[in-house]
């Protein structure tokens, strides 16, 4: 490894793992039993339709396909400003860039992500990035859950049924429900056009949720400053349908 400290790590369409470094500016390929070293800025990172791993850093995004990395910078008109958050839609790349807005890569410079040049500037702090392939972009933020759908942005918030402004990941349960969950405030669910919040109030062991994945029987699992849990699909259903006043879960510390 070309650090002991592992921040974050990914595995691309080839079986290739990456370990990421934000510690060491520095990445390790692991492939068929070889690994490679890349000095690369560490920061937000995805990894696209095609194959691709993306890591963006302060003014700098670094691809790295087939063991073969590329750098974009200020030759891409990128300004020389933090990265927050990467994303893909059915154009490719998107990032958002602190206190500038939204913009996406094409041909190898970034310009506005909307047609009409608008990049959203005003949005708070983005975290993550959420496209639905009917068109609508979902951007989480530090204040907010904005959607963005035919050039239009809509925001919400706790009066909305949020279980918390600040929406750090958005999770495609492949069911007809996306989730969001929140560093202040717990988890909310979004289906058939109504919130739904999931806080310490009816069950959740804890508020403050940093990611959610889903198993093969659409149970949930969050992870937590106090441990990871294990919510049920019948228990989720029941509470949002109306059929329980509270959710059970499992803990693991």
């Amino acid at each position: 490894l070309a650090n002991d400290r592992i921040s974050s790590i990914l595995e691309t369409s080839d079986r290739s793992l990456y370990f990421l470094s934000d510690q060491g500016s520095n990445v390790t390929r692991l492939k068929d039993g070889a690994f490679t070293r890349y000095d690369v800025p560490v920061g937000p990172a995805i990894v696209t339709r095609d194959g691709s791993l993306w890591i963006a850093q302060t003014g700098r995004l670094s691809n790295i396909k087939n063991g073969h990395l590329t750098s974009y910078g200020a030759t891409a008109a990128l300004p020389s400003r933090w990265i927050t958050a990467l994303g893909e839609d059915d154009r490719g790349l998107i990032m958002y860039v602190d206190h500038t807005g939204i913009f996406r890569l094409n041909n190898g410079r970034i310009e506005p992500y909307s047609k009409s040049g608008d990049n959203y500037y005003s949005l708070s702090y983005v975290a993550c990035f959420y496209y639905q392939e009917e068109g609508v972009l979902w951007v989480g933020t530090a204040d907010s859950l904005v959607r963005i759908q035919n050039g239009k942005a809509t925001g919400f918030t706790t009066a909305d049924g949020l279980a918390g402004h600040w929406i750090n990941l958005i999770y495609d349960d492949r069911r007809g429900s996306l989730w969001f969950s929140s560093p202040r405030g717990g988890l909310t669910r979004y289906k058939g056009g109504k919130f739904i919040a999931y806080n310490s109030r009816i069950g959740l062991f804890n508020d403050e949720i940093d990611c959610v994945l889903g198993d093969d029987e659409g149970n949930l699992w969050l992870s937590s400053p106090t441990g990871i849990g294990r919510l049920s699909r019948k228990d989720l259903d029941d509470y949002a349908e109306g059929r329980a006043h509270s959710v059970e879960k499992r803990v693991y510390v």
